[in-house]
């Protein structure tokens, strides 16, 4: 494919008109193929003969990747600085560079006292950021992404005042709405979630003021929940919905065949020592609460679709 540039403003001038020789057009499917096979090569070229990397499940892990986004995972400091002039180098190699700026590093479980440098600049060493979508911190726990995106869904259900006021639209067309523009936005990688009694107070909290914003009833006229729900006709709540998608999240990872990469963080075992007082709640606790089965019977449950449902309907009420 040949494509005619226009003329581009460089610090020498003007440059001169030059052509395409090779590439694909945008939103070709063969794009993201084309770039998984470019950055895997890259990746097997900087990890060669590198020994430091992270065990989950008896599994060395040393990077996550999707699309142009790259995790690297390492031990120490000394590993992770060498692990990133690797990959630093070999993209260096085929074309690709490293925005330092944009790259981020996470110590779990130690003090924020190392430096690691690329490109001579210290890298920032932060206690949360923003992956695809959901922000991770270095605690691992997931409070604060919970109040975070009942934040943004709170500020889409006011947003969406006007359309409560009206009463030319019926209340099914309203809870519909709010099914699809609010609560979606609160429960964005609810999968994930290791909710703790704290947390499904919150989301409980949100629910309600979310249906009572809607039916326009104020905290003055004291109204129950109960009158809450009976008014909208909810037989499952929002809780009970997050609880619905970990069970078939964990079914449908359960069931994959062979050795995968979320079958093994969901259900192996992380290296290290829990530091000293009460553990903190974890997502296979989550699992054990919901179906009252450790993670290992939930697994060999969970092989069977049809009756791995019969427990799902169980947990919300027989309810979608």
């Amino acid at each position: 494919m040949k494509v005619k540039r226009p003329q581009l403003e460089t610090e020498c001038g003007d440059s001169d008109w030059f052509t395409i020789g090779q590439g694909v057009r945008q939103g070709c499917i063969l794009s993201p193929y084309l770039f998984n096979i470019y950055a895997e090569y890259i990746m097997r070229l900087a990890l060669d003969d590198f020994v430091g990397q992270v065990s989950i499940g008896g599994r060395q892990i040393n990077n996550l990747r999707y699309a142009d986004d790259t995790t690297l995972l390492a031990r120490t400091a000394a590993e992770l600085q060498d692990l990133i002039e690797r990959v630093k180098q070999s993209s260096e190699e085929y074309g690709l560079y490293l925005n330092v700026k944009k790259t981020k590093v996470m110590i779990c479980g130690g003090k924020n006292d190392h430096h690691i440098q690329a490109d001579g600049e210290d890298v920032e060493v932060v206690n949360t950021f923003n992956f695809l979508g959901s922000l991770i911190v270095d605690g691992g726990g997931c409070s604060q992404e919970i109040r975070r995106r009942l934040a943004m869904a709170r500020s889409s259900a006011i947003n969406l005042t006007d359309i409560w006021k009206d009463r030319g639209i019926s209340r099914n067309t309203k809870i519909h709405i709010m099914n699809a523009l609010v609560f979606p936005i609160a429960t964005y990688g609810s999968e994930t979630w290791a909710l703790g009694a704290v947390d499904r107070k919150k989301i409980h909290a949100f629910e309600m003021w979310c249906w009572r914003r809607m039916l326009r009833i104020s905290w003055k006229e004291r109204k129950s929940n109960d009158f809450v729900k009976n008014q909208i006709g909810a037989k499952v709540t929002l809780c009970q919905k997050i609880d619905k998608n970990k069970l078939q999240y964990f079914g449908h990872i359960s069931r994959r065949e062979g050795d995968n990469l979320e079958k093994i963080i969901t259900q192996g075992h992380v290296e290290g020592h829990r530091k000293r007082g009460r553990p903190k709640v974890r997502w296979a606790d989550g699992i054990k609460e919901i179906t009252g089965m450790n993670i290992c019977a939930a697994h060999r449950f969970a092989q069977d679709r049809s009756g791995w449902n019969v427990i799902i309907n169980r947990v919300t009420k027989g309810q979608s």
